[in-house]
């Protein structure tokens, strides 16, 4: 403000000074005059701004889902695991081949035979006289069944007259072609079918050789069977000769040879399990043996066919088995078969008119479409 002389006297005039800095177009005017009639530009930042949180909030979701999925997966193993343990340990006397071992110690005071698990000692007091007793019949009666004559479809024949239209006698034994839509493999899941697996079976028996049984057993008119199970009765028994002469031997699931081959033989024809049952070490495999696989779920499908191939299962895939399985099974592609489920779906159903399937009646329900006559065992 300035006080200037005019011809009326002092007044005051009041003059607006410029600031010559504030006059001058500064950085800071700039940038508020871009902030003012940039408004177009802020939300377009802001919108891409947006754009770009979206992807990594998707990316967080499905990390969430995945954990999610995972720990229900591992909820669901362990619940698996104790509930299986716990059925057998109520229903059975529980033995897992990987956990016991037994042991027979001799002590002279009472004449008593003792078996020494891992879970505890169990003793019986059987006498070695009762013992060698039991032994001896045990052979005697497998003598006695070899050399009685053989009777062509004896097996069949008694089946199919104790279970009229429930059992049929022209039941292939394997998978030969994929399940069609009005077949009876078609009408249920595994075990008892191949419902909604068609593409994979017929995967398989594309890389499958043969899938019939070997011509020098069809040769045979007449064959003699035995069934050898792994519930450890047969040790001590010295049957391993007898069981070597029968015609056909099938061992079931982990069932061991080596070791105890003067016991239950070395002689096996046909193998047969699901993956988690299949032997671990190579010394219980021969080159010539038949592996018979009963597929119970989508990852069966899976190892069977790296098995096949000589293929290292993929690591996800190892993760769906309930215990451990074997990586490598050291048999030829023509050696490889597939149980036809129909058996399974006939014992269980038909048959024995159960809900759900019982594995103690794979390998006597298999023998009756493949052997004239047989004997069972559970080693």
């Amino acid at each position: 403000m300035f006080i200037t002389h005019s011809s009326g006297g002092w007044k005051p005039k009041i003059k607006t000074l410029t600031d010559p800095v504030s006059a001058m177009p500064s950085e800071y005017n700039c940038v508020k005059l871009r902030s003012d009639c940039s408004r177009p530009s802020l939300q377009w930042y802001t919108r891409a701004q947006n754009k770009m949180r979206r992807p990594n909030l998707l990316l967080k979701d499905i990390l969430k889902c995945i954990l999610l999925v995972f720990g229900v997966w591992i909820l669901y193993i362990l619940k698996l695991n104790y509930t299986t343990e716990e059925c057998d340990m109520k229903r059975r006397h529980y033995v897992d081949p990987d956990r016991v071992k037994l042991k027979t110690t001799y002590h002279p005071e009472d004449y008593t035979l003792c078996c020494v698990v891992n879970y505890g000692q169990m003793c019986f007091s059987l006498t070695l006289q009762t013992c060698a007793h039991i032994a001896k019949r045990a052979q005697k009666y497998a003598q006695q069944v070899l050399q009685k004559e053989c009777r062509p479809k004896f097996a069949k024949k008694s089946m199919a007259q104790l279970f009229e239209h429930r059992y049929s006698m022209d039941l292939p034994p394997f998978v030969k072609e994929a399940p069609k839509v009005n077949e009876a493999e078609y009408k249920y899941d595994p075990p008892f079918g191949f419902r909604r697996f068609s593409s994979q079976v017929q995967s398989l028996l594309e890389i499958l050789p043969e899938h019939d049984m070997p011509e020098h057993l069809k040769a045979k008119s007449c064959r003699r069977c035995v069934v050898i199970g792994s519930g450890g009765i047969l040790h001590g028994l010295a049957l391993g000769h007898a069981l070597n002469q029968f015609d056909v031997v099938i061992r079931l699931n982990s069932a061991p040879v080596e070791g105890y081959s003067e016991h239950v033989g070395n002689k096996t024809t046909i193998r047969m399990t699901y993956p988690e049952g299949a032997p671990l070490s190579d010394l219980d495999y021969y080159s010539h043996d038949l592996f018979v696989a009963v597929l119970f779920k989508s990852v069966d499908f899976n190892w069977l066919q790296a098995m096949v191939k000589n293929e290292t299962l993929p690591f996800w895939v190892r993760l769906f088995f309930w215990k451990q399985v074997a990586e490598k099974i050291p048999l030829q592609p023509k050696h490889f078969r597939i149980l036809n489920p129909v058996i399974i779906k006939e014992t269980a159903f038909d048959i024995l008119q159960y809900s759900e399937p019982q594995s103690r009646f794979w390998g006597r329900d298999k023998m009756q479409h493949t052997k004239e006559q047989e004997v069972a065992f559970d080693k």
